[in-house]
């Protein structure tokens, strides 16, 4: 009867300690956090991590994360205040496919890395390999990455030979008069040092611009800007690459804008195509085909602006009928 109890008492003991493991968040002491940090950090950037948790309910908690250059001083290059990533435990699972999922409270990369961020390499030097994962699901919660605001973001990501493949992407703008959002996919080459991604959906201006801004192409914001009293919102899509390193870009971008004005003149329509390419400091603004209808016809052409002469060339054609 003795052994009985004892064995009955651990029992229940092993079933409250798994329990306590399940549901409560245990501190990670500060040793195992500060060389958790130094793993993510390198010689350009240095990753501070507040405090961190775990559960097995409710996996790896990082608290109020921040990648910061090393090189200068400035603003955070990432930031976020919660980072949670759940992880499965079956046995014989590859360590690859142990992570369930990840979730991202306000997550914030202010603008593109100042110039002196990064160590100038005379030679380009071996990227640094990610371990592959398998598919896992991604959910963002307050999102501002380059000025472009969403409410949710979900996706779905896995690294393969180098390469953070993002897809099935669904982004939730935050306005409340128009239910908006829009969806795409995107690939982050670390051998090749590019983001590139396309997106589809609805936007209005103040949801695009920003990004706009951030890659200081003028010509496409000046000519975005020109457009004024949307009544609904705008039909896009946005397919984009940049140069991590030296922030060169393409992109292209499809709009129907639908009843609006054009400089101050009603328009019953108005559809083009902004395409984007070169370097920041010399880009190349092209609309084509560029279409609308006023209340004098419609009107049809190719208008392009080089960012570096400030020059602006339109050929239009216009039915006055």
């Amino acid at each position: 009867a003795v052994l009985k109890a004892v064995f009955w008492l651990l029992m229940v003991l092993a079933g409250a300690i798994l329990l306590a493991l399940y549901v409560l968040d245990r501190g990670i002491p500060a040793p195992a956090l500060n060389r958790l940090a130094a793993a993510f950090s390198n010689e350009d950037v240095h990753v501070r991590i507040e405090r961190a948790s775990f559960s097995l309910k409710h996996g790896l908690r990082l608290h109020r994360v921040k990648a910061l250059p090393k090189r200068i001083a400035a603003a955070a290059l990432v930031s976020a205040d919660e980072i949670c990533v759940n992880f499965l435990f079956k046995p014989d699972l590859p360590m690859n496919e142990r992570v369930s999922g990840v979730s991202v409270k306000n997550l914030s990369i202010p603008s593109l890395p100042q110039p002196g961020s990064f160590k100038a390499q005379k030679a380009p030097r071996p990227p640094q390999a990610m371990p592959d994962l398998v598919p896992f699901p991604l959910h963002l919660e307050t999102v501002d990455i380059l000025g472009i605001k969403a409410e949710k973001l979900s996706a779905v990501v896995n690294v393969d030979s180098n390469r953070i493949l993002i897809s099935d992407a669904s982004i939730k703008w935050p306005d409340k008069a128009f239910d908006m959002s829009v969806k795409g996919h995107a690939t982050v080459d670390l051998t090749r040092r590019t983001v590139a991604g396309k997106v589809a959906g609805q936007a209005l201006p103040h949801n695009i611009v920003p990004l706009l801004q951030e890659l200081r192409t003028r010509g496409a914001v000046r000519q975005i800007e020109c457009f004024s009293d949307i009544k609904r919102p705008i039909n896009a899509d946005f397919d984009i690459s940049v140069n991590i390193d030296n922030s060169d870009f393409v992109f292209e971008l499809n709009l129907d804008v639908g009843p609006c004005a054009y400089r101050g003149v009603p328009m019953e329509f108005a559809k083009g195509k902004i395409v984007a390419s070169e370097t920041n400091s010399n880009a190349l603004v092209v609309i084509h085909p560029l279409s609308a209808k006023s209340s004098t016809g419609p009107i049809s052409g190719r208008l392009v602006y080089r960012e570096e002469t400030e020059g602006l060339e339109l050929d239009a054609d216009a039915d006055m009928s």
